[in-house]
């Protein structure tokens, strides 16, 4: 739960976030310049960002600007790529051992709308496309030698994570913070691009942005396909599942987002890419 007071947020984490990882996710912030750092509260009860309420972090952020959701020409992708690319050329020592939490989410999505007992053609598509997910996707095995790890990741991108905090653009949310995979944090936006929400140029920019900053994902010969997909289809089958929980910004009915998700896991659950890169 997330609540704005005069020019600060205050952020309830989730019951199943540990309040020591949350204090560990924001210690951490403050001290990368691509992240939004909190906000110290005397007489933190994990000292210096997490109060604990009920079990429950509490953490504080500054008001930045998000950006402009009546104009999304405008969006940033270039500048988003190269932020990107300078947080995954940090060293990941100085994650201090947190490991990125973004595998996780997918199991927990999809195990959520398993637990809702839906048995319409919508949710099917989606619990098959899961089925054939790569095991370390969801949580269930460590990464391959086949992709590039291990970096410091933000480990849930999308545009709603950027803010400009007065100094330029830097993501927010902390929830799943930590070493990673290159390939995770690009790979929402790649899952958009490959179901239709997001144009080619803006994924261009993107991946232009990451590659001329230096992103390590984009100095494999291949490209960064091979390392993309697996991840791309994981995030498309997370980001449909929510859809049909009605989360995550996406509305649980028959919206143009919703159908395009739901299509793109049917090509996955039959074997074919998402549907691959034009």
């Amino acid at each position: 739960m997330v609540v704005a007071v005069g020019d600060v947020v205050v952020k309830a984490h989730r019951a199943g976030d540990a309040p020591a990882v949350v204090a560990a996710r924001a210690a951490l912030a403050a001290r990368l310049p691509e992240l939004l750092a909190p906000v110290a509260l005397p007489g933190a009860d994990l000292a210096p960002y997490v109060a604990v309420e009920g079990g429950r972090a509490v953490t504080v952020w500054p008001r930045g600007v998000p950006l402009d959701r009546e104009d999304p020409d405008a969006a940033p992708w270039r500048g988003l790529g190269g932020l990107l690319a300078r947080l995954h050329r940090r060293e990941p020592e100085e994650a201090g051992g947190l490991a990125a939490a973004g595998p996780d989410r997918v199991a927990r999505s999809v195990e959520a709308l398993r637990r809702t007992g839906r048995d319409d053609e919508d949710a099917r598509a989606v619990l098959a496309a899961a089925a054939t997910l790569a095991p370390w996707t969801c949580g269930q095995a460590p990464w391959p030698s086949s992709v590039h790890g291990p970096v410091l990741v933000h480990g849930d991108v999308h545009l709603g994570q950027l803010v400009d905090a007065g100094a330029g653009l830097v993501l927010l949310d902390v929830d799943d913070l930590g070493v990673g995979v290159s390939a995770w944090d690009l790979a929402r936006p790649a899952a958009w691009f490959l179901t239709g929400l997001v144009g080619e140029q803006e994924w261009g920019s993107l991946l232009g942005g990451y590659a001329d900053a230096g992103g390590p994902l984009t100095t494999d010969p291949r490209g960064p396909w091979p390392e993309l997909e697996p991840a791309a289809r994981a995030l498309t089958v997370q980001t449909a599942a929510r859809g049909l929980l009605g989360r995550g910004g996406l509305p649980a009915d028959d919206d143009l987002p919703r159908r395009l998700l739901v299509e793109a896991c049917r090509r996955i659950a039959a074997g074919g890419s998402v549907p691959g890169p034009l």
